[in-house]
């Protein structure tokens, strides 16, 4: 996260959607959620792609509904990728985030 941080604003703009996804992927996997959270922001506020927004979405949902237990936060990031008619794969993803979210209600 030192990294990406110390990259300025042309170097990170350089960075591929799909790095900064897989960078977002490798800080979930190393437990840092909230420097994961920041690159997906980051691809949420500057992308276009239906595709990219999708993915990013889907990840940003696991992160909150996971991590930082803030199911609504959660619940919204799902349904918005369901709103961008993402591949079947990010579909299903965000799907079964939304039957953990209503397992989790139930629980409670």
């Amino acid at each position: 996260t030192a990294i990406y941080s110390r990259l300025g604003p042309l170097e990170r703009n350089r960075l591929s959607a799909e790095h900064l996804l897989q960078m977002a992927d490798w800080l979930v996997k190393l437990d840092f959620a909230d420097p994961a959270l920041n690159v997906l922001q980051r691809l949420l506020a500057t992308q276009t792609s239906a595709d990219v927004l999708a993915r990013a979405h889907v990840r940003a949902g696991y992160i909150y509904l996971n991590f930082k237990k803030r199911l609504t936060t959660a619940t919204q990031h799902f349904l918005e990728v369901l709103d961008l008619h993402p591949s079947q794969e990010v579909e299903r993803l965000a799907r079964e985030g939304l039957q953990q979210l209503h397992q989790q209600s139930l629980r409670h």
